[in-house]
């Protein structure tokens, strides 16, 4: 439930800044940019190969079809709470939309 919860705070940060724009006149939209989320997925796979999930011998639900953990998060609940704190904004592309 932590990061449910956790989750959850961080998308009503991110909606704000999209209302706050629409009041502004402004339709937007937010991704993530590709470098941002290529360097993240490295530090993740660097983090998991100290971990059981990314043991041969483990045939955990966690791992794709090429045996690559792709759905965990290998900090402690602490760190993850750290990152959704606040949204930095750097790390993504801010779209306008035409009206």
């Amino acid at each position: 439930m932590f990061m449910f919860e956790t989750e959850s705070l961080w998308n009503v940060k991110v909606c704000e800044r999209i209302f706050s724009e629409a009041r502004r006149g402004r339709r937007v939209a937010f991704a993530v940019k590709e470098e941002r989320e290529r360097n993240y997925n490295v530090e993740i796979q660097e983090k998991l190969k100290s971990l059981a999930f990314s043991d041969q011998r483990c045939t955990s639900f966690y791992k794709n079809s090429q045996g690559v953990v792709t759905t965990i998060f290998p900090w402690r609940l602490a760190e993850y709470w750290r990152c959704l704190l606040w949204v930095e904004w750097v790390n993504y592309e801010k779209w306008e939309l035409k009206l």
